[in-house]
């Protein structure tokens, strides 16, 4: 029996060969290295949720975020039953040399 289904929008952000990720600061899995994302707040979208939280969580300002997949997790707790992560990408341009 399904409980709660969790939204959760999580971002793949490129630049030229190199992907971005986060150190995670928590347990159970503090020091592990994961994708940018987190939940979504009351009147938010995916895609503005998702831009809210990487900008919390690298100062980036990504726009043009584009729906590449969906990953769903099953796993019980007394509230939560299904985790669908949202999966968007974002190319960024590479840097330009000074």
């Amino acid at each position: 029996m399904i409980k709660k289904v969790l939204k959760v929008p999580v971002a793949v952000i490129q630049r030229g060969s190199f992907f971005l990720f986060q150190r995670r600061k928590k347990s159970p899995y503090k020091n592990y290295l994961g994708l940018i994302g987190g939940k979504i707040e009351s009147a938010e979208d995916l895609k503005s949720a998702l831009t809210r939280e990487v900008f919390e969580e690298s100062s980036l300002i990504v726009k043009d975020l584009h729906p590449v997949a969906l990953v769903s997790e099953f796993f019980y707790t007394k509230k939560i039953s299904t985790k669908l992560n949202f999966l968007y990408s974002r190319r960024l341009s590479p840097r330009r040399k000074s």
